[in-house]
């Protein structure tokens, strides 16, 4: 068995680094988002304690 930290060098000598892409919203599926995303109003827009985790 090898270290975690070697695991790591050999993973990050072995994969290519990411490239960023455009892509609409519609032709997006299957990718990751690059960057943050922040929306101008909190969500939800009302208290909702399901969304906050007490039942």
């Amino acid at each position: 068995m090898i270290s975690f930290e070697k695991a790591q060098r050999l993973i990050g000598k072995n994969v290519p680094e990411p490239k960023k892409i455009e892509v609409s919203l519609v032709n997006s599926l299957g990718y990751v988002i690059a960057e943050d995303l922040k929306t101008p109003f909190p969500l939800p827009l009302y208290d909702n304690s399901a969304m906050d985790g007490y039942v």
